[in-house]
């Protein structure tokens, strides 16, 4: 059986300092930290790669699941506490913290 690579390199998967995250939402506009927000519930429904109640609150939330978003702040704490997420999880995370910033 061939074992498959990676292809999101390790400084990505691990854990980050709460210091200096590469996947920080810092500068985002409110709508990218808004569709930030949308996909990370989304990988919570598939994958349940965050610990967080208040996520599994908002993903049972439909039209009210905005209103239960946390500070950039936290977002980014959540999103550095990710370690176990397939490589498609990972893309689709970094592929909204790579948005323009203000």
């Amino acid at each position: 059986m061939s074992r498959r690579t990676s292809t999101i390199p390790d400084y990505e998967r691990s854990r980050q300092g709460s210091t200096c995250s590469v996947r920080s939402c810092g500068g985002m506009s409110p709508d990218a930290t808004r569709e930030l927000w949308k996909t990370m519930l989304e990988l919570q429904e598939r994958y349940g790669c965050y610990t967080s109640a208040r996520m599994d609150l908002a993903v049972g939330a439909g039209d009210m699941a905005l209103s239960l978003m946390p500070n950039p702040f936290i977002l980014d704490t959540l999103n550095d506490s990710v370690v176990d997420l397939p490589d498609e999880g990972w893309e689709m995370l970094n592929r909204c913290l790579q948005q323009p910033r203000l």
